[in-house]
């Protein structure tokens, strides 16, 4: 797979989908985390993007 695949934006920008790997990549190199920090965040508040980024940024603050 190229470089420039796995930096596509998906398809569906209101979901996360932890089970395509390339998607996975595409969001925790957005959130600038590690795939396993974004599973365990959709894991807690679900998949909807907005969601996560809010969870995310909380926890961050909360450091």
């Amino acid at each position: 797979m190229s470089i420039e695949a796995s930096n596509r934006a998906p398809a569906d920008l209101t979901h996360i989908r932890v089970d395509n790997q390339d998607e996975l990549r595409y969001w925790a190199d957005r959130f600038e985390r590690t795939p396993r920090e974004l599973e365990n965040a959709v894991i807690r508040v679900g998949a909807n993007t907005q969601d996560v980024e809010r969870y995310l940024k909380l926890k961050s603050y909360c450091k």
